[in-house]
């Protein structure tokens, strides 16, 4: 399930099923179209938002993720989006949106960073190939960071994404995961669990144990 908040209203959404919830009301379905005058201009100009893998919210607009579409709303009409035009489609499936001040990174068959208006936005390469969905996390200095099948990535405001890892980790991906990033005794740590792209056939019967000091950290 994925979920983003928009003042005190949640809004969620697990790809098939979406809704919203705000303080003190039970569960509502976000996809209801506006009022106005003409029904028949309603159903031209708008469609409801349709559910999706990834939710996120920019620049006063709900963004859902569905399949190789990225879906952006109306500003400030969160629930619905035009159908002519309210969308970027991508190569492949999106698998990560990382919104962030000035633009959005999207991984999908590559990774791009959108910047300014999303409705007027230019597609820019950053990184040659995707990101694994779910690892995304925001750090406290205004940058992002999330695991792509290259190792862990650090995205900045400017539209800059930096790897930090290929050089030194070789990792095989994974079909999804979760990251979580802290701030300890002054140490920055960026941690992130992923499932594999297989189960494994053999069992351990050993294991080890070990212990890795680093001097400095890129995070």
């Amino acid at each position: 399930m994925s979920f983003t908040r928009i003042g005190d209203v949640l809004y969620y959404s697990n790809g098939v099923e979406r809704g919203m919830v705000g303080p003190g009301s039970d569960r509502e379905d976000w996809g209801t179209l506006p009022v106005m005058n003409d029904p028949a201009l309603v159903s031209y100009l708008f469609r409801p938002m349709p559910a999706g893998s990834i939710i996120r919210t920019y620049k006063a607009r709900l963004l859902a993720a569905r399949g190789p579409r990225l879906y952006y709303s109306e500003p400030y009409a969160f629930n619905v989006y035009r159908p002519a035009r309210g969308y970027i489609p991508f190569l492949a499936d999106v698998t990560l949106v990382v919104p962030m001040s000035t633009g959005i990174f999207v991984a999908a068959d590559r990774t791009y960073w959108l910047p300014g208006d999303i409705a007027a936005t230019s597609l820019k390469t950053v990184l040659a190939y995707g990101g694994i969905p779910g690892t995304d996390a925001r750090a406290s200095d205004n940058t992002a960071m999330w695991l792509s099948p290259r190792g862990l990535i650090r995205g900045q405001d400017d539209g800059s994404a930096t790897n930090l890892q290929e050089k030194h980790v070789a990792i095989d991906g994974g079909q999804r995961g979760a990251s979580l990033y802290r701030e300890s005794d002054g140490t920055k740590k960026a941690i992130t669990a992923v499932s594999g792209r297989e189960e494994s056939r053999m069992a351990a019967h050993t294991y080890m144990s070990a212990e890795i000091i680093r001097k400095a950290s890129p995070l």
